[in-house]
């Protein structure tokens, strides 16, 4: 970065603090003077993701690929704007290239990993865990995605090991309290599970992972509400994308079997198949209610722990 350029570099440090109100106007004149400063682009589309600006982050991302397609902090941060909008492929697509051109490039392996985690994939999250950890050994996110690895495993002793180095590195993180949450999920310790996500929730309100964690204990340890709080907590992290994908085939399947079942004069059948569609529709409702109260309580609950 040329950072003789006062405004590119005073926008660069704004955004890397957080400062994104000064930040836009000051790559707004580095741009208007060079404007086809690839890191420039790059730079600002980084910024603007953090603003929630996600189809702008990635025009800006687009222009500062336009201007240097070799550039690894362009195809990183094109991915993060795709996997915002749901569009896995590009985000999967976009990260290959940066690693193509930077194999140990620790930002570009952290969303790999994110991705993975995501999508339950343990194989890529392994793999990309292992060269994470080799470049970045003393970087608390390598430990926390190899912590949630070996919980997916259920591998106990390994999620503990990762998420104490976790929070040895940063014990403010939310996320390493819920990575320790999870190892203790793993070994049935409900009572330091819960410690831990409570500890979570203090540092951010917003982690939805420690609810996630919350919501597991609550099937062990009561079932039946615990399957209304799990089956909550999912829908209240659905995404329109995903609820329109599943939502409109099963409404429509609802709506032709219905018919044929009435047009082959099966009156009786259409009409149980409507009450379990409300039944259903109920259940649902009681989900969100049970997990929506459950929340506030924990958030009321909430205090933080460092002594697990």
């Amino acid at each position: 970065m040329n950072f003789f350029d006062r405004d590119l570099a005073v926008a660069v440090a704004a955004k890397d603090r957080g400062d994104f109100v000064r930040a836009v106007p000051s790559f707004t004149k580095a741009l208007e003077a060079d404007p086809e400063n690839a890191l420039a682009h790059a730079h600002f589309s980084h910024c603007l993701f953090g603003m929630g600006k996600y189809f702008a982050a990635s025009r800006e991302a687009d222009a500062a690929l336009a201007a240097d397609p070799q550039l690894p902090l362009a195809h990183i941060v094109r991915a993060m704007a795709d996997a915002a909008m749901d569009n896995e492929s590009g985000a999967q697509a976009a990260l290959d290239e940066a690693l193509r051109l930077d194999p140990e490039n620790d930002n570009a392996l952290k969303l790999r990993c994110a991705i993975a985690l995501a999508n339950r994939d343990l194989k890529a999250l392994a793999k990309a865990v292992d060269v994470l950890l080799s470049v970045a050994p003393d970087d608390f996110e390598a430990h926390y995605f190899a912590s949630r690895l070996a919980a997916k495993k259920m591998d106990a002793e390994r999620a503990e090991h990762h998420a104490r180095e976790a929070l040895k590195i940063a014990p403010n993180e939310a996320i390493n309290h819920v990575a320790i949450a999870w190892a203790f999920w793993v070994r049935k310790d409900f009572d330091r599970a819960r410690e831990a996500a409570l500890s979570a929730l203090a540092l951010n309100p917003s982690a939805s992972g420690a609810h996630e964690v919350l919501a597991a204990i609550d099937m062990h340890r009561a079932p039946l509400t615990g399957w209304f709080n799990r089956i909550g907590y999912l829908l209240d992290n659905i995404n329109l994308r995903v609820a329109a994908i599943y939502g409109i085939p099963i409404f429509f399947a609802y709506m032709v079997i219905s018919d044929l079942l009435r047009h082959f004069d099966q009156d009786t059948l259409a009409t149980v198949l409507l009450r379990g569609v409300q039944i259903a529709a109920v259940m649902l409702l009681v989900s969100t209610q049970t997990f929506a109260r459950k929340a506030q309580r924990n958030l009321k609950d909430a205090v933080l722990k460092t002594d697990y």
